[in-house]
């Protein structure tokens, strides 16, 4: 079924952070909770948005500052950091994912999975899984 902000891979960092900060909340961009809906979401008057991406690109650098209603035209434009509005502030950072140490989660993350399963799936689970590939280019 479609994703839901409370069952995201990033529901960890959520809960970790409601400790940290006054309000924590995920949202997306084109599913309830809408990133748009941020005005409504928090009445938090300083608001940080972390886009949860591997990597900067396009929804980070161009989509969701026009959903944010920080730029019309990020690409040309550009968009204020902080971005003010009626007494307040919305700071936009970068993707979590461009953290230098993000390669090393991630290879942690296939070697667990490696050592709890013996080395891997077959080639039957895998395309059982889903992949269309049965041949040895891919």
């Amino acid at each position: 079924g479609p994703w839901r902000a409370d069952q995201t891979c990033a529901l960890p960092i959520y809960q970790r952070a409601m400790g940290l900060y006054a309000d924590c909340q995920g949202s997306l961009m084109e599913q309830k909770p809408f990133i748009a809906d941020w005005r409504t979401l928090t009445d938090r008057p300083d608001v940080v948005v972390v886009p949860f991406f591997i990597s900067d690109g396009l929804h980070s650098f161009e989509d969701i500052p026009v959903l944010l209603g920080i730029s019309e035209n990020p690409k040309r434009d550009g968009y204020p950091v902080p971005f003010e509005e009626n007494d307040r502030r919305l700071w936009y950072a970068t993707a979590i994912g461009t953290e230098a140490h993000i390669v090393d989660v991630i290879l942690a993350q296939v070697e667990q999975f490696d050592r709890e399963h013996s080395g891997g799936i077959t080639e039957e689970e895998w395309i059982a899984a889903g992949s269309s590939c049965g041949d040895e280019t891919c």
